[in-house]
Formats: C-alpha cells, structure tokens, sequence
C-alpha cells in the first residue's frame, strides 16, 4: 500500500526541520513565538526552524498541572506532529498565554464544582445535587463498595 503524499510531507518536515517524534521538546518564549495566523488560526513559530499553522493545544496532564505541560500539535493529513510541550504556560507573555487558553477552551469544556447541594440514597444508588461554575445539577452514582466512602467525604464538604 502506497504512503500517502500528506504523511510523506509530515515525515519530510520531521526530517527537515530536525523533530524526532521520540523525543520530547520543551518549549521556552526564547525559542518560539505564538500568535494568529491566517484566518485567525492558531501560528507557532519555532526560531530558525518553520512557521506551524492550525496549531491547536492539548493538556497533557489536565487535572495536576492546568497551567503547564500543553501539548502544541498540528495535523497533516491523518498525522500528527507534536511541536513541542509548553512546560509552564505563566513563562510566556500575556497575549501568548491568552491564545494557548483560548485554545484549550474550543478543546476542553470542564465543570468546576462549586457546592454540593444535597446527598442522599435515590433508587439504592447515591445521589448528589451539585453546583458548578454554570448552572445546576443533579448526579447518581453506583456501586456500593465506593458509595459509603462518597457518603462520608460529601458530608465533610
């Protein structure tokens, strides 16, 4: 089966530009630049390398470092290449800071638990009303080995 001509220039540009997809690269406001391209798409410009457009992010460890360790990718074809990792996102300047969010935002879309409202048994399951950062709702959740444990850290709150 034939290579297709996207991927052939995916691994060309690895090859050009020195990225070895084994590798990871950390990236530092001294070495690359972020801005908006074309259309308003996300540009990376890593110095004497290339100009990346239709960068897009993603969080490599969500939860334990939200500001840090985001993923720069851009697709070619059915390939992905990593550009490199952002280690600490608060190194940057403000208006780099501000596209790398922006771009997490159009990825990601997390609730942010504000209160627990009630907790109580519905149906042999428990149940919690909760209140995140938008709005109100309402959970259950299974399984009887966890359910006490839920019960007791939910009356703590």
């Amino acid at each position: 089966m034939a290579t297709p001509p996207e991927v052939k220039n995916a691994d060309a540009k690895c090859a050009a530009t020195g990225l070895d997809s084994t590798r990871t690269r950390f990236l530092t406001p001294d070495m690359c630049r972020i801005h908006l391209g074309n259309l308003g798409a996300l540009h990376v410009t890593v110095l004497n390398e290339d100009i990346y457009g239709g960068v897009y992010a993603a969080y490599a460890f969500p939860v334990a470092y939200p500001g840090g360790y985001i993923s720069l990718l851009q697709s070619v074809g059915e390939q992905e290449i990593e550009i490199g990792i952002i280690r600490d996102l608060d190194l940057f300047p403000q208006e780099a800071q501000e596209l790398v969010r922006q771009a997490l935002a159009r990825r990601y879309f997390v609730h942010t638990i504000t209160a627990i409202r009630e907790v109580g048994w519905k149906y042999g399951l428990v149940a919690f009303e909760w209140t995140p950062t938008r709005g109100r709702r309402a959970s259950i959740c299974a399984g009887r080995r966890t359910a006490p444990w839920i019960m007791a850290s939910a009356a703590r709150c």
